[in-house]
């Protein structure tokens, strides 16, 4: 226990006994019992005081010293970055003022260095921009081994993008886009419990003036339940090398980082959210869609079919807003070129005056790469109301920073993570197209 913490516990004692001493005095029965206890009052009160100013000296003693600790922290930062190498000139101070540090260079030091590595400066500068973690939340130290969460290494990818780059794309698909499936964000990855019903088959009755209510149990509500877990997903690893970190025409931190590893994780997971079996990993949709339709050719598909697997979900789920197809770009180009009974293609253009997206049978469709081509028992077709596939994801997509580990070849290591699941909430709403076994 600290000397000052001791001083002020002895005021709180001193303190409280001149309070009960002050009570018996007023409550002495005669003049000179209370003359005597008020002598003891007083002396109390003296040594109140000499304890007061024993705290203040104490006080002002370790002010001092934590002032002096703060300013040899931040000269020991300052000769650190005075000592490291030049992370890039910058674009020009983010924050209005020459005296501070660009946010590019103090990214790429944080990315470079760690968090303890930044002075004062550097640290207000890496707090303001772009809604990042406040760094008092973080750890002064991270290290790539710990565990994968925020508080031990981990930190949010800074917003604004900035075209740089020239890069090769590919397509995703649309298991992460809010306007087709159902996404739920949590806080924390613990198993989420999602209830369920379906009570379509139950009915009500008709009953006579004085008739018992049927009460047999046989229309008793029958609830399920679907669990969803938190599956952790990563990039895998990517190695930049340090020079990248210092050419100013390389904008790393806004594009590199958001970008590629965004879309590297949005192909994992559309992958995982398509087909992914349910059992240590998210169930897909075509997984879990119920069975619809049964094609007659190995790889060919008619209208009628498509017809038939429209009308195996119920017109209640095929009303509401949302509800559509999915399949590949090679499907879509097949069903292109269907035609119906008239003659007519059943895929309609899109009408880019109005902004109308193209349909099939008058239903949208989404373009999904992660959905198989017609080939013998493949399903390549998935058609109902979309929206009852539930995305679970916790917190957002963050980045690790491997500092150590490739720096005998001058390289830094980045990895991705995010924790997902996914799962069809309702097999009646959610159907699905099988082609014939060879």
């Amino acid at each position: 226990m600290s000397l000052l913490k001791e001083k002020r516990e002895e005021l709180a004692r001193v303190h409280e006994a001149a309070k009960a001493k002050n009570d018996e005095a007023l409550a002495a029965s005669t003049p000179e019992e209370r003359a005597r206890i008020g002598d003891e009052v007083d002396r109390m009160f003296e040594s109140l005081d000499v304890i007061e100013a024993d705290i203040r000296r104490l006080e002002r003693l370790d002010s001092v010293s934590r002032n002096l600790d703060q300013r040899a922290a931040d000269d020991h930062r300052t000769d650190q970055r005075d000592r490291r190498p030049n992370l890039g000139d910058g674009l020009g101070s983010q924050q209005g003022g020459d005296d501070l540090p660009d946010y590019r260079q103090v990214f790429n030091a944080a990315l470079a260095y760690g968090i303890g590595g930044l002075d004062a400066e550097e640290r207000a500068v890496f707090n303001e921009n772009n809604g990042l973690i406040p760094l008092r939340n973080l750890p002064r130290e991270e290290r790539a081994l710990a565990a994968g969460t925020d508080a031990a290494g981990g930190y949010t990818v800074p917003q604004g993008f900035v075209p740089t780059i020239e890069k090769t794309m590919a397509a995703w698909g649309p298991m992460l886009r809010p306007d087709v499936i159902d996404l739920l964000q949590t806080d924390s990855g613990n198993t989420l419990p999602y209830p369920a019903v379906d009570d379509t088959a139950s009915r009500g009755e008709q009953v006579a003036e004085n008739a018992s209510i049927t009460d047999d149990g046989g229309n008793d509500f029958v609830f399920g339940e679907k669990t969803l877990s938190a599956f952790m997903h990563n990039s895998e690893i990517m190695r930049v090398p340090l020079q990248l970190l210092t050419d100013s025409a390389f904008d790393f931190e806004k594009r590199v980082i958001p970008e590629l590893f965004g879309e590297r994780m949005a192909r994992t997971l559309n992958d995982k959210l398509t087909t992914g079996t349910g059992s240590g990993q998210p169930q897909g949709i075509v997984t879990g869609a119920g069975a619809g339709v049964t094609a007659a050719a190995v790889a060919a598909l008619t209208s009628d079919e498509l017809i038939d697997l429209q009308h195996t979900v119920n017109s209640a789920y095929r009303n509401m807003p949302g509800c559509g197809w999915m399949f590949n770009d090679t499907v879509l180009k097949g069903l292109r070129k269907l035609k119906d009974l008239e003659g007519r293609y059943i895929w309609q253009r899109p009408d880019m005056a109005l902004g109308t997206p193209g349909t099939l049978l008058d239903m949208p469709y989404y373009i999904n790469p992660s959905m198989a081509d017609p080939a013998a028992g493949t399903k390549p077709i998935v058609f109902g109301l979309l929206s009852k596939f539930i995305v679970r994801r916790v917190g957002s997509n963050a980045l690790f920073v491997f500092r150590e580990k490739y720096m005998d070849k001058g390289q830094l290591g980045f990895m991705s993570f995010g924790r997902y699941d996914g799962r069809v909430l309702n097999t009646a709403a959610i159907k699905v197209l099988t082609m014939a076994a060879a």
